[in-house]
């Protein structure tokens, strides 16, 4: 029967994969751009581990006695028979090991289905074999550090490997409170630093590489030294341990974490600063856009004295020349009259610039409904939202047959709904699109899919909220923002 500290073990081993299958689910999500939920009746679901493990352990003897009670009996004796007995006491094990691990990784694998929003099975897979590779790797650092916190000697290794003897039972010990503190670690690295924050990163494919070398580095070649017994290097062993039970979890534990968290920081601060410097560009067009304005305005006010003199030419009886003028007046005035009234000016200048390039590159643009009294927000904020969102519609227009982009305000009594729909050549993956960071549907996948993202994350900042929907041949945004009025707090 299992004592109390062999029961403590094996709840606390249990957590660990729990914390690990959240762990793995979350590197997913942060850096590898998959579409991960991960909700608090799935952690809750995940104890089932805990219990299935619990379970199996404690009907092991009650069955065993069962269906064998000689085998049962040598067991509780510690009688060590030779032959048969000890044959099917093996084979019992062995087959009670297998259905446990079959029944566990089943619900690990049910548990990863319910993680993912797309490609279900195959994702499971993906992250059934990372946990192995991972919980490989978590294994031999621990043991490692235990092999050289207690003299790096030969017999402890056989120990371990023989699963026999006292060194192997404070293993047992060591390698459950470790992994728990190494698991709790990490959960808190990843879910406070990245996955909460949803600061989120597609590792290239190099990365994911030298990430996937340097794991089997450490399966393979700290095992090395204690592969064979020589008693000439055994000393030798012993004075690196003290050395190596240092240098061991930095190289294994610390390095690739400092790696993935900086190589993760400066792709994001590149891309931000990408952005950033493309706000500040349109920010710069657009008030040039509005000095042409003020011009276009200041013309306007000299319509005045231009009527005045086309009436002196009519009553001069130079109808010819007053005709001209005329003429020519009218055509400056539709020259400069602003095209598209959207209600906010910023908006207006945003809008007009970007109709321009459709204009330039075929597309047809259309503009309908005003935000009376405007949409009162940040500049910065308004050209992330409308100039990303416009050049995304125009992006995907121009691939098409009939490129068509059209925009669209109407009103509800606590929001301005500004739309904006453009034919596309297929249909999108609303879901993904709005919830996954880093997806897209344009070829260069490192370069984009993160446009949308600044769109949700600047909305959300102003009490915003960001809808879409997606047919074969069109795709539309919907931008909520609240209607700000004098008496809004």
């Amino acid at each position: 029967m299992l004592s109390l500290l062999e029961f403590f073990i094996l709840v606390l081993d249990d957590l660990n994969v729990v914390l690990l299958m959240v762990i793995v689910a979350m590197i997913a999500s942060c850096f590898f751009g998959r579409q991960v939920v991960i909700t608090r009746k799935l952690l809750i679901a995940g104890l089932g581990i805990v219990l299935i493990s619990v379970s199996a352990n404690l009907l092991y003897y009650p069955l065993l006695k069962v269906l064998d009670p000689e085998v049962y009996s040598a067991y509780m004796e510690g009688v060590v028979h030779k032959g048969e007995v000890t044959d099917r006491m093996t084979v019992y094990y062995i087959v009670g090991q297998l259905i446990v691990s079959a029944v566990l990784y089943g619900y690990v694998f049910v548990f990863f289905l319910f993680s993912y929003r797309e490609k279900k099975v195959l994702r499971a897979i993906e992250s059934i074999v990372c946990l192995i590779l991972i919980f490989l790797f978590v294994n031999r650092i621990i043991f490692y550090e235990f092999l050289y916190l207690t003299g790096g000697k030969w017999e402890v290794s056989e120990s371990y490997k023989m699963r026999l003897g006292q060194p192997y039972n404070e293993f047992l010990v060591w390698y459950a409170v470790g992994g728990f503190l190494f698991y709790v670690t990490i959960f808190a690295i990843l879910y406070f630093g990245f996955y909460r924050k949803k600061v989120c990163y597609n590792m290239k494919l190099r990365y994911k590489i030298i990430f996937a070398v340097w794991i089997v580095l450490f399966l393979t070649l700290p095992s090395m030294p204690f592969e064979s017994e020589v008693d000439d290097m055994a000393d030798r062993y012993q004075y690196l341990c003290l050395d190596m039970s240092i240098l061991f979890p930095l190289l294994g534990v610390v390095a690739p974490i400092i790696f993935v968290m900086g190589t993760s920081a400066r792709a994001l601060k590149e891309k931000n600063e990408a952005q950033e410097r493309y706000l500040s560009a349109e920010l710069e067009y657009i008030e040039q856009y509005k000095s042409a304005q003020t011009q276009t305005r200041a013309f306007r006010h000299d319509v005045v004295n231009n009527l005045s003199l086309a009436t002196m030419l009519m009553e001069e009886g130079k109808t010819e020349e007053a005709n001209e003028h005329l003429k020519e007046m009218l055509g400056k005035v539709q020259e400069l009259s602003q095209r598209f009234v959207t209600g906010d000016e910023m908006l207006d200048c945003i809008v007009s610039m970007k109709a321009e390039k459709m204009k330039e590159k075929g597309i047809f643009f259309t503009t309908d409904g005003v935000a009376e009294g405007g949409l009162k927000m940040k500049p910065m904020d308004l050209c992330s939202i409308f100039a990303n969102a416009l050049d995304n519609a125009m992006e995907a227009a121009a691939d098409t047959q009939k490129p068509v982009v059209h925009m669209k305000i109407k009103r509800t009594d606590t929001f301005f709904v500004i739309e904006i729909e453009n034919s596309a050549l297929h249909k999108a993956d609303v879901e993904k699109l709005i919830s996954g960071e880093g997806y897209t549907t344009k070829k260069d996948k490192e370069s984009h899919g993160f446009g949308l993202q600044n769109i949700k994350k600047t909305v959300e900042e102003n009490g915003g909220m960001l809808r879409a929907r997606s047919e074969e041949e069109s795709f539309a945004l919907s931008v909520m923002i609240p209607r700000k009025t004098e008496n809004t707090v």
